[in-house]
């Protein structure tokens, strides 16, 4: 379904809105796992999973 441009607006304040509470909740998350796996580790496997979501979420945004 193509977005109206009055959509695209609103569209960018819920990505904004889930990537505020994203980082929060995926920083709070890690700092349990930094003990267990390392800091390497960990940072490597959230950026993979943040470039996965955006791209993702920037994928179907422009379908």
């Amino acid at each position: 379904m193509p977005h109206t441009s009055s959509q695209r607006p609103a569209l960018g304040v819920i990505f904004v809105l889930i990537s505020c509470l994203s980082l929060q909740f995926g920083a709070t998350f890690a700092m349990t796992l930094f003990p267990l796996f390392g800091a390497l580790a960990i940072t490597v496997s959230r950026l993979t999973i943040a470039s996965i979501v955006v791209g993702s979420a920037v994928w179907l945004a422009a379908h």
